[in-house]
């Protein structure tokens, strides 16, 4: 029994690598959270900041105590993989088939998160106050406008990024301010491409086609503060023999992921349309 435990845990670690090797917003997200999601709900911490006062040397300083906060978020979001192993009991599939179908889960996982976090990027942000077409030449002061936009919303400047669609990033590239990544790209993640005014900026392919109040998505600024993700194993990951009365010496990859995700102030999340 303990085999399989472990086993279990280092498939699920399996797939977890490959879900953040391949998604864009899983590991740009804020992922600091109180409790289990897979119990169905967590807390996220919200930082209370220090207080500063003037320092009287005869009598010191009062004695401050900041509370942190917490925001609780419902983890109602459920993802399962139940990948067939066909012709295969448990007991017998070779490493390597393994190991591809655990490869196959993650990049699967990778997408379904990165679709529902760009679709709660769009939904859930403020649509920037311009709706101007972008071209070569605009696109960067646009981009600087509405990170201006984002830094009064008073979002940590080390904590902001750029998601762009595939035309957008077309669009970056002919642009001569723009830094096209260099060797930090493994450090930065998936679908980095560069830097704009010291901001990373990031081609997430499940924003090309999305629209907000009718109006397609040109490129979203969010951040590593406001927007929320959690995730957790409500089953492990593990080979499991089928016994549904259909399929005859056959074995399954399977587990539950259960996950949750919100954008805690909307107003720090700028939504470029045209």
């Amino acid at each position: 029994m303990a085999q399989d435990a472990n086993k279990m845990e280092r498939y699920s670690s399996i797939v977890d690598d490959k879900l953040r090797a391949t998604s864009v917003f899983a590991s740009i997200f804020n992922n600091r959270h109180d409790g289990n999601p897979a119990a169905g709900a967590v807390k996220i911490p919200t930082r209370a900041e220090a207080t500063v006062s003037a320092y009287d040397t005869a009598n010191g300083v009062s004695l401050s105590n900041p509370q942190t906060s917490y925001i609780p978020m419902i983890c109602d979001k459920d993802y399962a993989v139940n990948e067939l192993i066909d012709g295969f009991m448990a007991a017998a599939v070779p490493d390597g088939m393994v190991a591809e179908r655990l490869d196959s889960a993650g990049y699967a996982l990778a997408n379904n998160v990165d679709e529902l976090l760009a679709a709660l990027l769009v939904s859930s942000g403020t649509a920037s106050t311009d709706t101007t077409a972008l071209t070569k030449s605009n696109i960067y002061d646009k981009i600087i406008d509405d990170i201006t936009v984002a830094k009064k919303a008073k979002v940590d400047a080390s904590k902001l990024w750029l998601a762009v669609t595939s035309d957008t990033q077309a669009k970056l590239t002919k642009s001569p301010e723009f830094v096209a990544a260099a060797a930090n790209v493994a450090e930065l993640g998936a679908g980095y491409r560069g830097m704009i005014n010291g901001i990373p900026v990031y081609e997430a392919i499940n924003l090309n086609g999305l629209q907000k109040e009718t109006k397609t998505v040109d490129y979203v600024v969010g951040n590593g503060s406001f927007c929320h993700f959690v995730e957790a194993w409500s089953v492990g990951v593990s080979v499991e023999d089928l016994k549904d009365g259909k399929h005859i010496g056959c074995s399954a990859v399977q587990g539950r992921k259960a996950i949750g995700c919100t954008i805690s102030q909307p107003s720090t999340v700028i939504v470029h349309t045209a």
